[in-house]
């Protein structure tokens, strides 16, 4: 499938879960009939891509959380296999969030760091890079960020400059912080301590983690990424996407 080079973080991380259960509902007709992580980019799927990536980053283990037509993933996997990867499913009759949906799956991870992305987001993170990073901060959790000042359409991250967490903006709401900020990725690795603030109940890891973990003072570091980025929140940046591969600016293959 992907040509890429496999990398190893040298066992430090095996065990990966890509959050997929969400409605996609800003995508209009696109994500009427079909889950968000199946859209096409070009002659893979966007599951596909975070697959090899996690794949190539040494990650031997992959937890996928469904609710939203789950089936399809289901049978996508199913279909095209894994190379690999064992795969397993976290069903979630009731949608729960992004931090219950973590805490539903607490039953299949190990009692150790692991990696949690977002099934909507593009990009050309080094995984080995904010794996090794966050071992050497020996941080409670460590969050990717894209450095950005967008306050109209974001939440932003707000950290020091030797990348602590310091809190969150309010989308829209203006604030004169001094310090560097920008846009969550989506891309974390979380402890085993920093799961245990996680409930199996309909939640946000930025709500019932973060927050509540940088008021308590914890060790939270900020991963910055200034490369490649993109999420598919709307239909908009997914045309957009679709562009930059037609037009050759992006190239599926080297992320």
């Amino acid at each position: 499938m992907f040509h890429k080079i496999t990398k190893h973080n040298s066992g430090y991380i095996d065990t990966a879960m890509i959050l997929a259960a969400g409605f996609g509902t800003r995508m209009g007709e696109l994500t009427r009939n079909l889950p968000k992580p199946l859209l096409s980019l070009g002659k893979y799927t966007l599951l596909d891509i975070l697959l090899n990536q996690l794949k190539s980053a040494g990650i031997t283990r992959v937890i996928i959380n469904l609710h939203y037509l789950g089936k399809q993933i289901r049978r996508h996997i199913g279909q095209h296999g894994t190379d690999g990867l064992e795969i397993i499913f976290s069903e979630e009759p009731r949608i729960l969030g992004t931090g219950g949906g973590i805490a539903r799956a607490e039953q299949f991870f190990p009692p150790r760091d692991v990696l949690v992305i977002n099934s909507d987001i593009l990009c050309d993170i080094s995984l080995d890079s904010f794996i090794e990073f966050h071992r050497n901060r020996k941080s409670l959790a460590t969050m990717a960020v894209w450095p950005s000042r967008d306050f109209q359409n974001y939440s932003l991250v707000k950290y020091s400059a030797d990348k602590k967490l310091r809190g969150f903006t309010h989308k829209g709401i203006p604030e004169d912080y001094p310090g560097p900020m920008g846009i969550y990725m989506g891309f974390q690795v979380l402890s085993f301590d920093a799961r245990r603030y996680l409930k199996e109940e309909f939640s946000s890891v930025i709500e019932t983690f973060y927050r509540n973990a940088v008021a308590a003072n914890k060790a939270v570091s900020v991963f910055e990424h200034p490369g490649y980025y993109t999420d598919f929140g709307t239909k908009s940046q997914y045309m957009q996407t679709l562009e930059e591969l037609k037009e050759g600016r992006l190239d599926i293959e080297t992320l």
